[in-house]
């Protein structure tokens, strides 16, 4: 007994030594345990809060890409705005911006015009790089509650977290941004954790805290040296779960933490680790008290069975933790074998897939497919399971109805201790009324919501691949654009009710009269654009345009009202000779519409690329003489006029030359015109105006004294500051008297506006300058004109004086305005004297004073005074005499023969496909040969039968050389008989030119001689 007493003392003693340890090693092991169901359960707290706030962020990002369209901006309404974040509790606002952050539209219409510092948000880079910017929490409602406090007796102001998306719309950026409301997420961390100890908190990437559940803010009471630890934390692993316990803390804290793969976020869990110990203090406590004072063996026995129902309520712990985050969770959550076999499904997977639990168990998740997507999008999705163990995107399933539905899933591996896949979960969502809605909104921006045609962004769109097509096909694109005429009226007189009405009628009937390529669009209001594609050529496109002009003048009946419109067309094809765009092609083509309803309306107009071409041109030429006006490059050239009987120099014309870089020596032609009607045009006119006077002044200095004549344009003779100007040019040369300047006007710029340039002229005689009617002729050349006009010069255009030799007509014309000027006592001067011969009539006629390349032809301002010296006239200007009254038909008659012989030579040469009179007796000349008087003296001298038979000659060589050019055996440019006729000719004309021959007679003043009838024969 002793001995099993000892022993049993021993015994006892050993139970007790045994009793104390193990409860010590129990004590030990309970406090590990609780530590580790701690981190646990924040590791799957921070899962379960990461993958939350994950699929809002993506649902958040859904929506604002929604509210993007391709190509140019389109801005949505407020309301659209509004309805897009209806259904999203997470979401205050939704705000569109320009690129500098300026809110252009939102669905909280007070943020409006507001600037968002767009820089603030994270991560910072690039603002075309697609990726969801965070930015920090602001104290404030909504961007429009920023800095109002919150009233005394009122809850603190809540926060809101900004996210922002850049987008490339076209060549514009916008941004989509929104305020979130991160009490949604307070709400769902409360309804996970229950009540308890655990803390929630938000942090992005660079460690900015975003949100907390803790009531000290955001940071969630914590430090700033723990935050920083906890970020090195995040950085390392994507999860894990620590015990935070240094200096910084007052306790330790045991955290989990989950970073989200698609978002620059981190979700923090944590929970102090006295509360995670609290119940292991409590049966800590209980054991010491109780069990050591007890017998060894039930000491020993009590901690076995505590040891076991410890870990059996552990991990019945987990599994009911388990079980309420996978049956409760509002997302659809089911687990397959590495075979997609199904083995679990919670509640939420049968509610949006229609399946019960028990009908999926055991069947492949196959029975969900719905068809949309093709083998090698599985494939994809496999690879990327195999290869990283996640995917996530959008996918298209099937219910158990048959409906299809829209869900945004995200499978995950989990793996065992070797690596080795045991199962798949994948979680999704149902997001069919997002893709629904995202749907509308792409309806909403690609067509017209009145008549449902493209509206400008797809008809750019749809323009640019036509155009591109045309390219390749090597065919042409004609854009018409669509103006309707009197439709304004029709709204005012019926409302805007009918109106619309009657645009979606004609809508359809234009789009029923284009063929099947063609597109129909609407810009807005009452203008539409249609694009006619694969044309053979410019005319394959007048029957569609015929049937849109129909379709739009057919009357419509709206409302019992029978309403009828026209359209007006404006046309622009493609390709063109030089690259246009497609806005260039809708403006050109806009441009053209314009001219159709100034032309009268209801008709098409096709844009003239030429006539555009020519505008550029004319705006480049422009530019170019602006630039050589102040560089220096314009020069004069001077053109004497003269007496051609005496040889006296009268003056000179100041002509206006362009000495161009690349070009040479341009003349007039070349620029003038560009600049009329334009003020370049008056700066030109004033700088010839002041270096005509300024070489004058410059010639007295050399001893030169003569005159020099400025031309005047019309917007010269109208510009206000003419006399001014003139007067300013004559001050800065006093050497230069008014009399040495003479102004020219075109005849018919002053019979435009006689009132004005009448006044224009008394004004500048009053100061001594004189006038000239340069081309006279050309105008009206009215009496009632010519009286009132008080010019004392006229200069007869050369077109009169260049033909007259062969044309009777130019030589009636010219001894018409001969005897005008004479009869007002005017002075004249013939421009175009271009030959001797021209002079020799002019002085003839009586005309003495002349101008042109038989005297000298125009020349720089320092060769004038050696062309004075030297200048002679032709000695058969000083030797011819003025015809007397009745010798002035025979020089008609000179003419007359002139322009037969010229018609001769024309039909040997093949340039006129009739010959002339070849009868001497029927031609012009010849009539006038029979039909002088018996008793003239010419018949009684001979000398008229030597013209007639002189005539004769002519008309027979002539009519030997037109019978072998018809029978065309012989080549007429060098037959010996043209050359006997030419012969014939001259002597002719030499013969009758004997006629007038008699002794000069002194020259009347040229002011006012005595003018020869103007007779003709």
């Amino acid at each position: 007994m002793r001995r099993w007493a000892a022993t049993s003392a021993w015994l006892v003693a050993g139970l007790a030594a045994l009793s104390v340890g193990a409860t010590g090693y129990v004590l030990w092991t309970q406090r590990h345990d609780a530590l580790e169901r701690a981190h646990h359960t924040v590791a799957l707290h921070a899962a379960a809060l990461e993958d939350t706030l994950t699929q809002t962020l993506h649902v958040v990002e859904l929506t604002a890409r929604t509210q993007a369209a391709d190509g140019p901006p389109a801005q949505p309404a407020a309301d659209v705005l509004l309805a897009a974040i209806r259904p999203l509790p997470f979401v205050r606002s939704l705000s569109l911006t320009d690129a500098t952050g300026r809110v252009l539209v939102s669905s909280n219409p007070r943020n409006v015009g507001l600037r968002i510092d767009l820089e603030a948000l994270y991560p910072v880079g690039h603002p075309e790089a697609d990726v969801v910017r965070i930015g920090s929490p602001v104290q404030a409602r909504d961007w429009s509650d920023r800095g109002v406090p919150a009233p005394d007796g009122v809850a603190p102001v809540p926060t809101f977290v900004p996210l922002g998306l850049p987008l490339i719309q076209g060549e514009q950026l916008r941004w989509i941004v929104v305020a979130l409301n991160p009490d949604h997420f307070t709400a769902q961390a409360q309804r996970l954790f229950g009540p308890g100890t655990l803390q929630a908190m938000w942090l992005r990437y660079d460690g900015a805290p975003l949100w907390s559940t803790s009531t000290a803010g955001t940071a969630g009471g914590l430090p700033a040296e723990a935050l920083t630890t906890l970020v090195g934390w995040t950085h390392q692993t994507i999860a894990d779960t620590r015990t935070l316990a240094s200096e910084h803390v007052h306790e330790a804290l045991i955290l989990g933490h989950r970073t989200s793969a698609r978002y620059a976020a981190t979700v923090v869990v944590w929970q102090p680790e006295s509360a995670a110990l609290q119940g292991w203090h409590r049966q800590a406590r209980y054991a010491v008290w109780m069990l050591v004072p007890l017998l060894a063996a039930l000491v020993a026995l009590g901690t076995l069975l505590w040891r076991r129902g410890v870990a059996l309520a552990r991990q019945q712990r987990q599994l009911q933790l388990a079980a309420s985050v996978f049956h409760h969770a509002q997302e659809a959550i089911v687990i397959t074998d590495p075979h997609g076999t199904i083995v679990d499904a919670n509640e939420a997977f049968t509610a949006i897939t229609g399946y019960d639990r028990q009908e999926v168990l055991g069947r492949n998740t196959r029975l969900l497919s719905s068809g949309r997507q093709d083998r090698a999008f599985y494939q994809a999705m496999w690879a990327e399971l195999i290869a990283h163990g996640r995917w996530s995107g959008e996918i298209w399933n099937r219910r158990k109805n048959g409906e299809v539905y829209a869900e945004l899933l995200t499978i995950s591996a989990v793996r065992d201790a070797q690596g080795r896949v045991q199962h798949y979960v994948g979680m999704f969502s149902d997001i069919t009324r997002l893709k629904e809605h995202e749907q509308a909104l792409q309806r909403i921006a690609h067509y017209d919501a009145l008549t449902g045609l493209p509206n400008r962004v797809l008809l750019h769109d749809r323009l640019r691949q036509a155009m591109a097509r045309t390219r390749r096909s090597q065919r042409k694109l004609a854009v018409v654009f669509l103006d309707l005429d009197g439709f304004k009226g029709i709204n005012d007189r019926h409302g805007h009710a009918v109106g619309d009405q009657l645009l979606v009628q004609l809508a359809q009937r234009m789009q029923q009269a284009l063929r099947g390529g063609d597109t129909l669009g609407r810009l807005g209001g009452d203008e539409f654009v249609a694009v006619l594609q694969d044309l053979d050529d410019h005319t394959a496109s007048i029957p569609v345009l015929q049937r849109l002009l129909l379709a739009a003048a057919t009357p419509v009946v709206v409302d019992g009202h029978t309403l009828q419109v026209t359209a007006s067309l404006g046309l622009a094809f493609y390709p063109q000779h030089s690259d246009v765009d497609a806005d260039q092609l809708l403006r050109q083509a806009d441009q053209a519409m314009y001219q159709a309803k100034l032309s009268g309306k209801n008709r098409y107009h096709v844009f003239d690329a030429e006539h555009d071409a020519h505008l550029r041109s004319r705006h480049e030429m422009l530019e170019a003489i602006r630039q050589a006006l102040h560089e220096g490059q314009f020069v004069l050239h001077y053109q004497p006029k003269v007496n051609m009987r005496d040889g006296t120099v009268l003056g000179f014309e100041a002509l206006l030359r362009w000495q161009h870089p690349q070009r040479g020596l341009l003349g007039p032609a070349a620029f003038l015109r560009t600049v009329e009607e334009h003020p370049l045009g008056l700066e030109l006119g004033r700088w010839v105006l002041a270096e005509a006077v300024r070489q004058v002044a410059h010639w007295k200095t050399q001893g030169l004294h003569t005159r020099v004549s400025v031309n005047l344009d019309a917007q010269q003779l109208q510009d206000h500051t003419l006399v001014h100007d003139l007067e300013r040019v004559l001050a800065d040369h006093p050497t230069v008297q008014p009399q040495d300047l003479c102004l020219e006007v075109l005849e018919t710029t002053a019979v435009s506006d006689i009132q004005a340039v009448v006044e224009v002229i008394d004004a500048c005689q009053r100061r001594g300058v004189t006038f000239a009617l340069d081309d006279f002729g050309t105008g009206y050349s009215s009496l009632a004109y010519l009286r009132q006009l008080p010019a004392q010069e006229l200069k007869i255009d050369q077109s009169f004086v260049r033909d007259m030799l062969e044309d009777p007509s130019d030589l009636a014309i010219l001894q018409g305005v001969l005897a005008l000027a004479w009869a007002f006592q005017r002075d004249v001067v013939a421009e175009g004297v271009e030959t001797v011969e021209h002079g020799a009539m002019l002085l003839r006629l009586g005309c003495e004073w002349g101008q042109g390349w038989a005297i000298a032809r125009p020349m720089p301002a320092d060769e004038v005074p050696a062309w004075c010296a030297r200048w002679r006239p032709p000695a058969a200007w000083t030797q011819v005499g003025r015809l007397a009254t009745d010798e002035v038909p025979v020089v008609f008659a000179m003419a007359h023969h002139r322009q037969w012989m010229r018609a001769i030579l024309a039909y040997l040469d093949g340039r006129l496909n009739t010959a002339p009179e070849l009868d001497a007796a029927r031609c012009t000349f010849g009539h006038w040969l029979d039909h002088l008087p018996a008793h003239h003296a010419w018949r009684g001298d001979g000398r008229l039968a030597h013209i007639q038979g002189l005539h004769q000659q002519v008309h027979d060589d002539a009519a030997r050389l037109v019978a072998l050019a018809r029978a065309g055996t012989t080549p007429m440019a060098d037959h010996p008989d043209r050359q006997a006729l030419q012969a014939a000719s001259d002597a002719l004309i030499e013969a009758l030119l004997q006629l007038t021959q008699h002794p000069v007679a002194p020259a009347p003043h040229q002011a006012h001689p005595a003018p020869p009838p103007p007779t003709t024969p």
